[in-house]
């Protein structure tokens, strides 16, 4: 499951990977970049949840929606909280 997982979060993307520390930066902050961001976040679970099909059980792939449900829903409240700081701070 985890090399799923990374496979899937290392395929090429056009957008910065805010995990790094130089990419969080206000122009990647952006209400677009969010959305951008997120969309990106839905592609990668909807990957994973697809070839985690192969080797888990129904009620593990239910267990894996909720969890990328909750892992998204705190990666959004995250970056717009992060950017409302960053908007404070100009």
């Amino acid at each position: 499951m985890i090399e799923t997982m990374v496979t899937v979060r290392k395929s090429p993307s056009d957008l910065p990977d805010l995990a790094k520390p130089e990419n969080f930066s206000p122009g990647n902050l952006t209400d677009d970049m969010i959305a951008r961001q997120m969309q990106q976040f839905d592609r990668n679970a909807q990957a994973v949840s697809q070839q985690a099909a192969a080797f888990l059980s129904p009620a593990q792939l239910q267990g894996l929606a909720k969890l990328h449900e909750q892992q998204r829903s705190m990666a959004e409240m995250g970056l717009k909280m992060s950017s409302s700081m960053m908007k404070a701070n100009e």
